[in-house]
């Protein structure tokens, strides 16, 4: 049984609100990377508009740089932030190969 004093909440209550809070942080994340997704679909336009190859790998390697630096002035694990971030960028690549294929067979 749960004993709550009055001013501090129960056990469960805390639980509660605390998956309310992870829950609003997926919400913001998963619409932040709609929006970065948003981006990046402009960007591979602009690469096949250009002729530019899908993959970037500089950018890519300054992505991970990026990325592992701020997870360590963070305190997260570096090698799962750039984990994420990988399958992030191949799935943009895989994107961006998409758009360059339809964009040279509209040619």
């Amino acid at each position: 049984m749960e004993r709550n004093d009055g001013n501090a909440p129960s056990p469960s209550d805390y639980l509660a609100d605390l998956r309310r809070s992870i829950d609003e942080i997926d919400d913001r994340f998963v619409k932040l990377l709609a929006e970065r997704f948003d981006v990046t679909r402009e960007v591979g336009q602009l690469k096949a508009d250009l002729g530019m190859p899908p993959i970037d790998a500089t950018r890519e390697s300054q992505i991970d740089e990026k990325a592992r630096r701020l997870a360590a002035e963070n305190n997260l694990d570096a090698d799962l932030v750039s984990a994420v971030l990988r399958t992030i960028i191949d799935t943009v690549v895989a994107e961006h190969r998409v758009i360059a294929s339809e964009r040279s067979e509209s040619d």
